[in-house]
Formats: structure tokens, C-alpha cells, sequence
């Protein structure tokens, strides 16, 4: 309750969050410490995982003692399955949509189907709105999609039915300062200048 008086961020909330994010990149302890081992700011840092650690570490033993599985616990286990073989089907196209909010958890996944299969993966997702960084989603995955799922066909889907054309200038302008951004023109369907 004192703490409550003095910390404004949902420490609960932080605690949930990065534990979702290190079973997702199938992270342990030591992994954990090694990702982490470059911030400058080790003072904090140690502080931290003195924190993070001991309910990363219980959280995966009351699962494993309850014989529970989260979320993340799914992923890593339907794709251990089809790469072990224990799990064959034959999938001839995989389609996702959203594809900026994919986390690589589930691209490994992705993978693991697709070259069991030789299937063939339609990605639909537009780098503009990916804001799901916090629940996973790494934007290097769209980014990167030949070096992740081989050679492709981009098609650009450009024209907004959203917004009129001032917003879509105004906002295509605001998001091009990230350099990091795929270059595109969108195309507002309404002319509309107010």
C-alpha cells in the first residue's frame, strides 16, 4: 500500500508485460540477463531484474506445478510440435492479416508451417500502424520479410477510404520523419480539402 503512494505506472501491469514479452522470444533467467546486459544505466538495471526475476521465475513454476500453459506457452508449443513432426497437416496457403502486429514468436511459427508445407504466405499489414511494440509485435519482421520467409511480391494497397486528402497528407508527412518507414504515397478516395 505505501508503494501504491509513490509508483504512477501499474507496477503489476509492467511485470505481466515483460513477462509476456520474454516467453514470447523465448527468453530464461540467463537469457534475460544477457539481452538486458548492454543498458548503460546498470544501477537500475540490476534493481530491476532483482524484481522481474523472482516473479518471471515463480510465475513459470506455477504454471509447470499446475500443469498450465499461457498464451505465449501455445505458441512456443504448437511450433516445437511441427517442427518436432508430431503435428503434419497439409496447408497449402497461409494468410495473415495485420501482419505489423506479428511478434516472433508466431513468425517462427509461421515459418515452421510454411516449410513443412512449401505453402504459400499471403501477408497482409501496413507498417504505418503498427503500434503493438508493448504486446510483442517486432516491425523488423515486415521489414525484413525476404530475409524471414524468402523471396516475394509486394503490392502496395495505397488508397485510404479513412480519411479526406488533407488528413492523408498531414499524417503521410508526420510519418515519414521515422526513416525507418516503407516510402508509399496514400491516396485519399475523398478530395475533400477541409
Amino acid at each position: 500500500e505505501r508503494i501504491k503512494e509513490f509508483i504512477t505506472i501499474d507496477i503489476f501491469k509492467l511485470v505481466s508485460q515483460f513477462i509476456k514479452l520474454a516467453k514470447s522470444l523465448g527468453l530464461n533467467e540467463r537469457l534475460i540477463k544477457e539481452r538486458l546486459s548492454n543498458v548503460d544505466d546498470k544501477f537500475r538495471l540490476n534493481k530491476f531484474l532483482k524484481i522481474i526475476i523472482p516473479f518471471f521465475n515463480r510465475y513459470q513454476k506455477e504454471l509447470l506445478e499446475s500443469g498450465k500453459i499461457d498464451f505465449e506457452d501455445m505458441i512456443l508449443k504448437s511450433n516445437s510440435y511441427v517442427e518436432e513432426g508430431k503435428y503434419q497437416k497439409k496447408i497449402k496457403y497461409i494468410i495473415i492479416d495485420e501482419y505489423q502486429d506479428i511478434s516472433r514468436d508466431k513468425a517462427k511459427l509461421i515459418k515452421s508451417l510454411k516449410s513443412q508445407n512449401n505453402s504459400r504466405l499471403i501477408a497482409v499489414g501496413d507498417d504505418w500502424q503498427s503500434i503493438y511494440r508493448f504486446t510483442g509485435s517486432d516491425i523488423n519482421l515486415m521489414f525484413d520479410f525476404e530475409a524471414e520467409f524468402g523471396s516475394y511480391e509486394r503490392r502496395s494497397l495505397d488508397e485510404t477510404f479513412r480519411c479526406n486528402r488533407v488528413i492523408a497528407e498531414h499524417s503521410a508527412a508526420f510519418i515519414r520523419k521515422n526513416e525507418k518507414q516503407l516510402p508509399k504515397e496514400v491516396i485519399a478516395k475523398e478530395p475533400n480539402d477541409e
